[in-house]
């Protein structure tokens, strides 16, 4: 028979084979576990270590504030002392001058683009720079209309020509349609100057590339006449297009009913803008 010692033994025996085979985990495991296991203690340490030194920079922060706050009052004080006995002389503030334009602009005999109905009309503003054309204002959209008078519109006259009447702005009026876009009428090449000493006058509004076709078909034909006339054969006939190009003249006119300045030096804002130019108080004439 076993004795219970052989017994107790070999139970423990079997128990150590069982936790070395289930439980223990691998020196693989243990070898990736314990470099991560350090850094992440290592990481913990240095936030408290870090939290730590903030907390003092800002009580050493608030106590230098602190000493700071009493020297201010202390300047303060002696400030306060000297301005009783001395009198400083206070310069007057430069105030920023704003121009405001006001345009009213109409529309008279526009070629309507569309073969049914009538066009719905708007007129954008460009200013020129160097070899490009900036958009600086939009009209409303008048509808169903070859004579729109649309309302009037209010410009910031610095980003216009920079207050300068004899500068270069250019007026394209456009036609809308759902189905086929905008389309250019024409475009207008005018200056405040031109608008203020003609005002209620016409100004024609021509398409560029009708009007580019119109030079090169009376360049054609200037050419067609001189063959003719020294008896050489022309091989290109002179076709019903060539004649409708050279009776276009423009597209349509536009008028300007009125064109001054407003000099507000307050506000910049739109609804002032539009204030002044119904009192009239503040316009004056773009060329004076």
């Amino acid at each position: 028979m076993e004795s219970l010692l052989a017994r107790s033994q070999r139970e423990e025996r079997e128990m150590d084979d069982l936790y070395r085979r289930y439980l223990e985990p691998p020196l693989e495991l243990l070898a990736l576990w314990l470099p991560s296991r350090r850094r992440m203690l290592e990481a913990i340490k240095s936030k408290e270590k870090k939290g730590k030194e903030t907390e003092k920079e800002k009580d050493e922060k608030g106590m230098e504030k602190a000493k700071d706050g009493d020297k201010d009052q202390k300047d303060d004080s002696i400030h306060e002392a000297s301005s009783e006995t001395e009198v400083v002389e206070s310069k007057p503030k430069s105030r920023k001058m704003f121009y405001w334009l006001e345009l009213d602009i109409s529309c008279e005999g526009l070629m309507n683009p569309f073969s049914l109905g009538l066009p719905d009309v708007f007129v954008e503003i460009y200013r020129i720079r160097g070899h490009l054309l900036e958009r600086v204002c939009r009209s409303e959209t008048y509808r169903r209309s070859v004579d729109p008078h649309f309302r009037p519109i209010i410009i910031n006259a610095s980003q216009l020509c920079n207050m300068q009447p004899d500068r270069q702005i250019v007026f394209k009026v456009w036609s809308t349609d759902r189905f086929e876009g905008r389309i250019l009428i024409g475009e207008c090449v005018t200056s405040l100057s031109k608008i203020q000493t003609n005002l209620s006058g016409r100004f024609p509004v021509v398409h560029p590339k009708k009007y580019k076709m119109k030079l090169q078909a009376m360049q054609e034909q200037a050419e067609r006449e001189s063959a003719a006339s020294s008896g050489i054969s022309v091989p290109v006939p002179f076709s019903a297009a060539n004649a409708s190009i050279l009776s276009y003249r423009n597209s349509g006119y536009l008028r300007f009913q009125r064109a001054e300045f407003c000099i507000n030096a307050t506000k910049a804002s739109l609804a002032y803008a539009r204030q002044c130019f119904i009192s009239s108080s503040l316009s004056v004439s773009c060329c004076s």
